[in-house]
Formats: structure tokens, C-alpha cells, sequence
């Protein structure tokens, strides 16, 4: 009876060697296989991966050791594997798809060491989604440095980094240096500087004394007055303030459903500073 015992814990022995050599094999790494390498700026679930293996590879045989003790033991970056979710199994080809929790340091690392085994067919972080932004202004689609396959500035990008993920709230004024800018136009009006120093409605007052009487959205140069926004037209019919209008908007178009979207649409403030008008300009000494 000894000697069958003794047998049997042999036998138990050596299919635990020869697993866990055949497992070894597995893991040199093969050099058709592309190594993978974490994408920059992804953001993931914490040490989870999905998993794709065949029935027919290392892991063909589920009987005696799971495939997560198998990785457990023999993975050099992790110290523990564990099944999350068996997420799908192809009816045609039987392959195994699997989220899984790994206990590792390096992602990366612990990748490319599961894709060397025979049989695994893919391994990817377990990425998350997130709904596309596509709640723009209506013409957002006619805007051509937004929608340029050449030359298109990339611009979604940076919004979904300052804007989306909150990494700046400080407020910008950028001063304008053009024709006038309509100051009510319903794409701007939310985003124009005021001058907090002066007193709205306190009239022909200095209120900060700077030498601008009521400059409470900036100051027309040209006619050395505060009306930054004139609605007249020259003698080619051109409006006045056109242009300075066209280009707040190109900086700072608010995002409110109407119209256009500006490259800076929040945390921005224009300050009109006019100095010439329509087509018919001005004087260098005004700039």
C-alpha cells in the first residue's frame, strides 16, 4: 500500500515539474511576437488586463491548475493572478476571453511576459471608455482649423485636457489689438473683460484713474473714447468692427449651443482694444 502511495505522490510530483518547465519554455520570449508598450497618456482600471487564449495552447487543459495559478506561480511580475470576470467563449473556435486581476509593479512588463505563452492570443490593459465630446456649437463643423484634414489644429485634445480633466482654472485676458469687437454679440458677451476698478453707470468718472474715463470693456484708440463697438460701415460698406469681432471670436467664442466655439472658450476674457476700422484703417501713431 506504501509503495502505490508512494507512486502516486511521485506521479503528482513530476506532472507538477514537467507543468511548470513547459510553462518556463513558454515564457522565452519569441521574437515574432511585437512587444507591447503602454500608450501614453491611457487611462485603465488599476492592475486589470483582458485576456485571450485558445483552447488548443498552454492553457488547453484547465482541469488540474487554473490558468491564473499557473501565472500566479511562474509569471515574473506578479505575485498573484486572479479571475475576474470570464467575459466570453467563441462557440466556433472555443478561444477563452478573460478579465483578470493581476497583483504587478509594472503592467507593462507583466504584458508582454503573458503574451510569450503559447496559445495567448492578446492581452491588453483593461482601458477605460469614455463618451466622445460631441457637444459643440452648431457651426463647429464649419470651423476650418477645427475640421482641416491637413491642417487641422488638434484643438479637441487640449480641451480634453484643460477643460475635461480640470487641470487649469486660472482666467486669461487676452487684449485684442484690431478693429472694435461687439461686446453684446451672444457668442462674446460672457467672455469680455470687464474692469472691475470702474463704476458701471458712474459716468464721466475716472473711477481707477488711469486716464481712461469709463473704460469698462476697453478703449477705442481710434475715436479715444470707451465705445469699443461702433456698428457702422465705411465707404466700401464693410462694418467698422468686423474684423476684431471675427478674431475675439476665433479666441474665445463661448460654448453655449449658438454659433461658434472659440480655441479658448472658458477661462478667457477679451479686452477690445481698438485702433482702426473696416477696410479705410487708421494711423500708426493711434497703435
Amino acid at each position: 500500500m506504501r509503495k502505490i502511495i508512494s507512486l502516486f505522490i511521485a506521479i503528482i510530483i513530476l506532472l507538477g515539474i514537467v507543468h511548470i518547465n513547459i510553462f518556463a519554455e513558454g515564457n522565452v520570449q519569441n521574437e515574432n511576437i511585437e512587444m507591447f508598450s503602454m500608450p501614453q497618456d491611457a487611462k485603465y482600471a488599476e492592475n486589470e488586463v483582458l485576456i485571450q487564449y485558445s483552447p488548443v495552447g498552454m492553457f488547453a487543459d484547465e482541469s488540474d491548475v487554473s490558468p491564473e495559478l499557473m501565472m500566479s506561480e511562474n509569471l515574473e511580475s506578479v505575485s498573484s493572478v486572479e479571475l475576474i470576470d470570464t467575459l466570453s467563449v467563441d462557440k466556433e473556435d472555443g478561444s477563452i476571453l478573460k478579465q483578470l486581476h493581476v497583483e504587478t509593479e509594472d503592467l507593462e512588463k507583466t504584458i508582454n511576459e503573458m503574451r510569450q505563452i503559447p496559445g495567448v492570443e492578446y492581452v491588453e490593459p483593461n482601458y477605460k471608455l469614455y463618451v466622445a465630446n460631441t457637444d459643440y456649437d452648431p457651426n463647429f463643423t464649419k470651423q476650418w482649423a477645427y475640421n482641416n484634414p491637413v491642417y487641422n489644429i488638434n484643438v479637441e485634445n487640449v480641451w480634453e485636457k484643460v477643460y475635461n480633466d480640470n487641470i487649469s482654472k486660472t482666467e486669461t485676458i487676452v487684449a485684442v489689438l484690431d478693429t472694435g469687437v461687439d461686446i453684446y454679440h451672444e457668442d462674446l458677451k460672457d467672455n469680455i473683460f470687464k474692469n472691475q476698478e470702474e463704476i458701471y453707470g458712474n459716468t464721466e468718472k475716472d473711477d481707477d484713474n488711469n486716464g481712461f474715463v469709463d473704460d469698462i470693456a476697453g478703449w477705442d484708440f481710434l475715436n479715444n473714447d470707451n465705445t469699443v463697438y461702433d456698428n457702422t460701415t465705411d465707404s466700401t460698406g464693410e462694418k467698422t468692427d468686423s474684423h476684431g469681432t471675427h478674431v475675439a471670436g476665433i479666441i474665445a467664442a463661448a460654448k453655449n449651443g449658438v454659433g461658434m466655439q472659440g480655441v479658448a472658450y472658458e477661462n478667457v476674457k477679451i479686452l477690445p482694444v481698438k485702433f482702426i476700422a473696416g477696410k479705410e484703417g487708421g494711423i500708426f501713431q493711434t497703435l
